[in-house]
């Protein structure tokens, strides 16, 4: 499928909510939010996604974050022991969906990791991008300042 900005979202296909109650892409609505699709082996996700999510939780508190975790054909199980660890490990404060094989990665058009999708408070598309390098970072930021109408941060 291919979503562009201004589409509604489209639902999540969870197997499992990890780090919270069970949760669909209308939960979201209300607040703008933050789609990361990511996987444990990916070194972009672990090394820069990850970490930059817990500074945007600190510097944008109204944003909802949600990580949608591609699981494949890995056993389910395994999945949610990973990524257990790597929820501890990080302290991640949003919840983590276990992608239903890869139905939401589908879904949202995602090819590859780290991929972001900010998300209006109406549930629209407003940005998505691919990436965790500097230049990926800058373009989320300016987004996030566009969104809430304040000077961007720069990425570290």
């Amino acid at each position: 499928m291919d979503v562009r900005e201004g589409d509604l979202a489209p639902p999540f296909h969870a197997l499992k909510t990890l780090n919270g109650a069970p949760l669909q892409v209308d939960d979201l609505r209300g607040a703008p939010a933050l789609l990361l699709f990511f996987h444990v082996g990916c070194a972009g996700c672990m090394g820069r996604a990850l970490p930059l999510t817990l500074r945007l939780a600190r510097e944008y508190p109204q944003l909802r974050l949600v990580g949608i975790h591609l699981t494949g054909d890995d056993e389910p199980e395994r999945v949610e022991y990973s990524l257990q660890k790597v929820i501890d490990y990080f302290k991640l404060p949003y919840p983590i969906i276990m992608d239903d094989g890869d139905a939401t990665f589908r879904a949202y058009g995602v090819s590859g990791t780290p991929h972001w999708v900010l998300l209006n408070a109406d549930g629209t598309i407003r940005k998505h991008f691919f990436g965790s390098m500097e230049g990926a970072q800058q373009r989320l930021f300016y987004s996030l300042a566009e969104l809430f109408d304040s000077p961007p941060s720069e990425p570290n």
